[in-house]
């Protein structure tokens, strides 16, 4: 798996779990809309899958 494309897709995992953490701790989020953080999950899970998909492959 490429370092570059697992550091994105975690970073994005966790970026969006925060917002999503975040935005239950208090009614809003802090950084992060409640709408877009499910969105940064799945694209980091997608990233990874992908990744590990295509390193598979090979």
């Amino acid at each position: 798996m490429n370092p570059f494309e697992l550091f994105i897709g975690l970073s994005m995992v966790m970026i969006g779990g925060w917002g999503v953490y975040s935005g239950e701790l208090t009614n809003r989020g802090v950084a992060i809309d409640e709408w877009v953080a499910p969105f940064l999950i799945i694209a980091g899970v997608g990233i990874l899958a992908y990744s590990w998909f295509m390193r598979r492959k090979r």
